[in-house]
């Protein structure tokens, strides 16, 4: 944390265009120097280590690495910096993974040049910022992990028993002829299935039910690690 002198921010960004659009909104800031930009990747670290920023911005969907991981390697590597996400509303779920992988706080991409400033020198006191809808989706999200098994089971969704092992099996990648063949139905039962799954859950196809069903913990998704050997991204909840 710095005190009394400028803020530096390193911002780690794919997008060329999208890092200067950032530069000029820091260049207004009276306290905050914008010492580099970067893409990720292992750039990041090495760039880090030359700089030797206070905070670091990062795109919290950069291609080629997942978010979570390089925000863990970041804060493993260098605990006393400082690190602000940047994304959008749609990757509420990510946002959670980034908090666990230690970033201080989580702006939406449609922020404003005071709210970036005001976000780095919150963070950089040593403090966490996130936008308030960001941090109500997190509440959210908390608050579900926290109420009755009888929710985690999924009846206050109306999912009978038979759906919920339907769900379990969409969320581990299965199509509709292997669950008909694994609960011994036929394909035409299990589409029925999913059709009435979809309609509880008030989502229109297998993706969004798979998601809807992670954030309300019926389903849990992955790390990483699991994900990047070849699974598919969810672990159930019910096996």
């Amino acid at each position: 944390m710095t005190t009394g002198t400028r803020i530096r921010v390193l911002i780690v960004d794919d997008y060329p265009i999208y890092a200067r659009g950032v530069v000029e909104c820091l260049s207004a800031e009276p306290d905050v120097e914008c010492i580099g930009t970067t893409s990720s990747g292992p750039n990041v670290l090495d760039a880090i280590r030359e700089l030797s920023p206070d905070v670091v911005v990062l795109d919290v969907f950069p291609p080629g690495e997942l978010a979570p991981p390089l925000a863990q390697r970041i804060r493993g590597e260098f605990p006393a910096v400082r690190m602000l996400a940047i994304g959008d509303l749609s990757m509420d779920l990510l946002a959670l993974k980034l908090v666990r992988a230690g970033v201080d706080g989580y702006l939406l991409k449609d922020c404003d040049s005071a709210e970036l400033g005001r976000a780095i020198r919150v963070v950089n006191r040593g403090e966490a910022y996130f936008a308030p809808r960001v941090a109500s989706a997190i509440v959210h999200h908390f608050r579900l992990l926290s109420e009755s098994p009888r929710r985690l089971a999924g009846h206050d969704d109306g999912l009978t028993e038979r759906e919920l092992k339907v769900l379990d099996l969409l969320a581990r990648g299965k199509s509709n002829r292997e669950i008909a063949e694994i609960l011994c139905l036929s394909e035409r039962t299990v589409e029925n299935h999913a059709r009435n799954i979809y309609g509880k859950l008030h989502v229109h196809d297998r993706t969004q039910a798979i998601l809807v069903a992670q954030q309300k913990g019926y389903v849990k998704l992955l790390g990483s690690q699991e994900h990047a050997a070849g699974g598919n991204g969810f672990v159930s909840l019910f096996s």
